[in-house]
């Protein structure tokens, strides 16, 4: 069975698991044990974009599907631990008829392990997360991965008090790329519905010579970006806005947006010549669900 296969089974399984959720709403409750903490819950989410941006970078421009099966145990006092598979489905056969193809353009893999250190003055709590993702491209051919990221290890750094302000230190050892996102969010539960809530996130990109290159340049040479001197910049602020409606403890879903702003110049002059984007500012909507149990 391969990738594609699988995760169209397990999205499958995910809506009858939530159907069987939500019939199970009008049962009364009973008392059952604690859950072990060996066995994971497990969250499967889809999501529609109008199109695939990476980082305030357009990938793609046309409307794909984004679906993720995660895997998460908690450990009480010590933290959790998660692993999970995120794929990229391309609703058009973008480039289908190069030697680059995406049909399915991209599966994610990764792995992670947070731990939060309660009562902190100030901040009142600090969660740290730590990660490794594999990239991997199946369905392309006669393609080597030049300026791509194929291994990432991040962590993330939030605070919890007002606005989760935080940092993730990002890091590709294969290209030697190093870039840092800072962060902040906020949520509001809209009394007047019961299981909505506006929630929107800012974040702002700081990347080095090799991460400003390898995704903002005016010149290429047989693949590889030339033309920009070894620094570091601020790259790209994002924008995030979405509203979700919880319909119980296991199934939410609603519509989202994203406003991608260049702030380097050199990223800015080259997204307007990129047949992808031709605007300094991206922007992208869609709708999405996710079932957790």
């Amino acid at each position: 069975m391969n990738m594609k296969n699988f995760l169209k089974g397990a999205f499958a399984v995910a809506a009858l698991a939530g159907a069987q959720i939500f019939a199970q709403e009008a049962v009364p409750e009973v008392e059952t044990k604690e859950k072990s903490m060996l066995i994971p819950s497990v969250t499967l989410s889809l999501d529609y974009k109008s199109r695939y941006i990476s980082d305030g970078f357009v990938v793609n421009p046309q409307n794909m599907l984004f679906g993720s099966i995660d895997l998460g145990w908690e450990f009480g006092d010590f933290g959790g631990l998660y692993v999970g598979i995120w794929g990229a489905n391309d609703l058009n056969r973008y480039n289908a008829d190069s030697n680059v193809k995406y049909e399915p353009e991209e599966f994610d893999y990764y792995i992670g392990y947070w731990y939060e250190f309660g009562d902190i003055p100030a901040i009142e709590s600090l969660t740290l997360d730590l990660s490794y993702t594999y990239w991997d491209y199946p369905s392309r051919t006669h393609w080597e991965g030049k300026g791509e990221q194929q291994n990432t290890i991040a962590l993330d750094i939030t605070a919890g008090c007002f606005l989760k302000p935080g940092v993730t230190i990002n890091w590709d050892p294969e290209n030697e790329k190093l870039y840092f996102k800072l962060h902040v969010g906020y949520s509001y539960d809209i009394e007047d519905v019961k299981g909505l809530s506006f929630n929107t996130g800012l974040a702002m990109f700081v990347g080095n010579g090799h991460y400003v290159t390898g995704k903002g340049v005016l010149d290429w040479d047989d693949g590889f970006p030339v033309g920009v001197a070894d620094r570091s910049a601020i790259t790209t602020v994002i924008w995030d806005v979405s509203l979700n409606y919880a319909l119980n403890d296991y199934i939410s879903f609603g519509p989202f947006a994203s406003l991608n702003f260049a702030v380097d110049h050199n990223v800015r002059e080259d997204w307007k010549h990129d047949d992808n984007s031709k605007s300094g500012c991206n922007t992208l909507w869609g709708f999405g669900g996710k079932i957790k149990f």
